[in-house]
């Protein structure tokens, strides 16, 4: 105790309070009766930490306590404390060579030890443990599953401990910025300044920050100015925004699969609906669906699977699903286009069709102005390199990702969290931006090894334009 109170010592020496020397005086002769009857009291301290050093305490000199510098090494009472003495010992053998006297006698004893020896496997959870910690729920999300299929460890570590540390960057702050307006910018009513100010809330801004949101905001009207054009060549009118999708599973725990689709075109006719799925994406594009077999680049393919989950719509087929570039930085100046036109051209839809439908379900007659890189030929069919797929494809698409969704509840529920990064066609693809690389001491033995799935579905004709 300090004289640190509101009120001082000398004020309460006046008034009949307790000083800290009397309450210090207090503590330390209860410590003393306490310790005096204890029989047969050992007590230790340490002189120095890897960070500290640390000096008697006053003890000593108050109960004329003995100080044992040197004492003998007891080794029989814990095989165990025994290996980790040894460890001890070789470190400072190997490392500052200093030899202890025991090193001798403990490593015939003991050696077996695996000095300098990691295990970095994982070595399973009790699943009745894993259960009860969850508290028999857990909800996955397509971000979730993808961890799980990059690697198990990963997604235990990010998922289940949860020790993955929310940066809340401006980067990402933009990002959720431009999904919320968008998802206001095609209703009645929409204000574009409110929407803004109501998503910033609170939010405090650097200097820097409220420069850069002012360009961005400019930024932001472009894109919903262009895809308002793009809307005027649409023949699908009735949309949804941030359409949100939950499917609860019952198994050994419940499970709740969430997802949320940005856009969902729509349009009814007789006894069907056809939908149009559309993601903004602030990122690389990456349209490989071959990999879904191993669980990768499945984004596209689970909002077909949650689409379908609706309930709202009367027999739902897909007419394509699609993914929106909504911020472009790059410019080519080998060309006679505007920077405008060429921000415009980047913004149509990179994702596949179905080839063939109804005539009051096609969505537009032009489709390479707003889809990219799908053009027909007179004949009806598309030049190479189109990503189209007939209705055997996208039935084939939608197994694949259930199965693939219920293979990973499956696994995850009965705690497989083993650490198997995945190496597709030479290259790893897990472990390139993981946060716990340092942790997992991760081995080429513990590789998954892939190759690549040149085809699982049909592509039309095509040319990429």
């Amino acid at each position: 105790h300090y004289d640190e109170d509101y009120i001082s010592d000398n004020i309460k020496a006046k008034i009949g309070l307790e000083i800290s020397d009397a309450i210090n005086a207090i503590y330390k002769d209860s410590l003393i009766k306490t310790l005096s009857n204890i029989n047969h009291l050992f007590i230790s301290y340490k002189l120095q930490s890897p960070f500290s050093k640390y000096y008697p305490s006053i003890l000593i000199q108050e109960l004329n306590m003995e100080v044992m510098s040197h004492h003998e090494q007891n080794y029989s009472s814990s095989n165990l404390y025994n290996q980790i003495r040894l460890g001890k010992y070789l470190d400072n053998f190997t490392k500052y060579h200093e030899f202890h006297p025991d090193i001798n006698k403990l490593y015939s004893t003991y050696p077996l030890i695996n000095y300098q020896g990691y295990d970095n496997k994982f070595t399973e959870i009790n699943i009745d443990n894993l259960h009860k910690y969850l508290h028999n729920h857990l909800t996955l999300s397509y971000t979730a599953i993808d961890k799980f299929y990059k690697c198990g460890f990963m997604f235990y570590l990010n998922n289940i401990l949860k020790l993955d540390i929310k940066e809340d960057t401006f980067a990402l702050f933009i990002g959720s910025l431009f999904h919320y307006v968008l998802s206001k910018a095609f209703l009645d009513h929409f204000d574009f300044e409110k929407s803004v100010n109501d998503f910033i809330n609170e939010r405090v801004l650097t200097a820097k920050e409220e420069f850069l949101l002012s360009k961005l905001k400019e930024e932001l009207k472009f894109i919903i100015n262009t895809i308002q054009e793009q809307q005027k060549h649409l023949a699908y009118i009735d949309a949804l925004y941030e359409e949100k999708v939950i499917i609860n599973r019952e198994g050994n725990i419940k499970i709740t699969f969430i997802g949320v689709i940005d856009k969902i075109l729509y349009k009814e006719c007789h006894d069907s609906t056809y939908l149009v799925l559309i993601d903004y994406k602030t990122g690389a594009i990456d349209l490989n669906l071959n990999d879904i077999v191993y669980g990768f680049n499945l984004q596209l393919p689970i909002y077909l699977y949650l689409a379908k989950q609706l309930k709202k719509f009367k027999n739902p087929k897909i007419y394509g699903f699609y993914l929106q570039p909504i911020l472009f930085n790059e410019t080519s100046s080998d060309t006679k286009k505007s920077y405008e036109q060429q921000k415009q051209e980047a913004m149509r839809l990179h994702g596949y069709s179905i080839d063939k439908c109804e005539a009051e379900f096609v969505l537009l007659n032009d489709k390479s102005k707003i889809i990219r890189g799908l053009r027909q030929k007179q004949d009806g069919t598309y030049y190479k390199g189109a990503k189209v797929l007939n209705e055997k494809d996208m039935d084939l698409i939608y197994e694949i990702t259930e199965a693939k969704i219920n293979e990973a509840i499956n696994d995850i529920t009965n705690g497989k969290f083993h650490i198997n990064p995945k190496v597709l066609d030479h290259e790893n693809v897990s472990c390139k931006y993981c946060q716990y690389f340092d942790i997992c001491y991760k081995t080429i033995d513990d590789e998954i090894r892939l190759n690549k799935v040149n085809k699982i579905g049909g592509e039309g004709d095509a040319m990429d334009n």
